[in-house]
């Protein structure tokens, strides 16, 4: 007999742990960062020291020019909380199981283009589909791109599908870290010049850069701005950003040629699903250029991290909720309320 209900989580980018393999099939967490991580960073910061001093560091967690793991990593569980703190996802399985649901959650390799994802996906929801009479799909973050791309390739006919503050359409925070090598896996100017090092090679960090439905509504508001940015005088191409413009060109034109194609391939049509997004919160919606330095322009339509054109998904019920950042609408009362009204 099968059971009532379940929910396939899938959880934004950093959301899951990563461990190592080694030779001897010991796994080795590499994802949270553990406290001689940590410190090895900040000697590394502190002394300026060369690659070559943490080099095993970055070999654990890094990936290559095409975008492949440089080591052999295998994904843990879904990550609610940081060093007991920044509580993401701790109480989603909870609170859904005493309503009633079964709650499946997808671990990913977060660092990994997301189209990798596909397969594994499809197992998860095909198992919960076997055993349930109803399957609902929330994803968070990077999750709806990881989404997004297995419903392109599968029609599994959920009983609801919910993107909770998704990064449909990219942020110029993602972009800013490719470009820079700052401010990425760690806030607040922490570890800059190890972010660098790591996430050049990041195919999920370039599909995170604004596409171009980014730039053709969001430099609506603010078109003098954007075509400073780029350089793109007149004529306006999202191609640009990535493959022609040097000013503005990302480190690995490969994975960006890619994450372009991708966003191209995955279309803009969200039919059925409903797509919350955070609003009123101060966001970064453009950053300048110039010479010696870069600027950044905020507004008040977004979640903290993405505007909401970043989060917007044509054909889906578009909700702004307000006051809700990033992280913080992940809230499992708000959910159950949309999944059961």
């Amino acid at each position: 007999m099968k059971n009532k209900h379940a929910i396939i989580f899938v959880p934004g980018v950093l959301g899951t742990e990563l461990y190592h393999v080694n030779a001897e099939q010991e796994k080795n967490k590499v994802w949270p960062l553990g406290v001689q991580d940590v410190a090895l960073i900040i000697r590394k910061e502190k002394l300026g020291l060369s690659k070559n001093s943490y080099k095993t560091f970055l070999e654990l967690r890094a990936c290559d020019e095409e975008g492949k793991s440089c080591s052999n990593i295998v994904t843990g569980e879904v990550i609610n909380s940081f060093y007991g703190f920044f509580d993401f996802y701790q109480n989603i399985s909870e609170t859904f199981e005493k309503n009633g649901f079964d709650t499946y959650t997808f671990p990913y390799d977060w660092r990994l283009d997301v189209q990798t994802h596909d397969s594994a996906l499809h197992e998860r929801v095909e198992h919960a589909r076997d055993t349930h009479e109803s399957v609902s799909l929330v994803a968070h973050s990077l999750g709806a791109l990881v989404a997004r791309s297995y419903l392109k390739n599968h029609t599994p006919d959920f009983e609801k599908t919910i993107f909770v503050s998704p990064i449909h359409n990219g942020t110029p925070l993602a972009y800013f870290v490719v470009k820079t090598g700052k401010g990425g896996l760690y806030r607040y100017g922490m570890f800059d010049n190890v972010v660098g090092d790591l996430t050049a090679n990041y195919p999920s960090l370039y599909q995170m850069c604004p596409n171009e439905f980014y730039f053709n509504n969001q430099r609506a508001q603010n078109n003098r701005e954007w075509l400073d940015m780029f350089d793109t005088q007149d004529t306006f191409d999202a191609r640009h950003i990535y493959e022609y413009n040097p000013s503005s060109k990302l480190p690995n034109t490969l994975l960006a040629r890619n994450a372009l194609r991708f966003h191209h391939a995955l279309g803009h049509d969200g039919e059925g699903v409903l797509n919350l997004r955070g609003t009123g919160l101060k966001t970064l919606c453009y950053l300048r250029f110039g010479k010696q330095d870069v600027s950044f322009t905020y507004c008040p339509q977004g979640d903290g991290t993405v505007t909401e054109t970043g989060s917007f998904l044509s054909h889906a019920k578009n909700i702004s909720v307000p006051e809700k950042s990033h992280t913080a609408l992940i809230n499992p009362a708000l959910l159950y309320g949309f999944l059961c009204p």
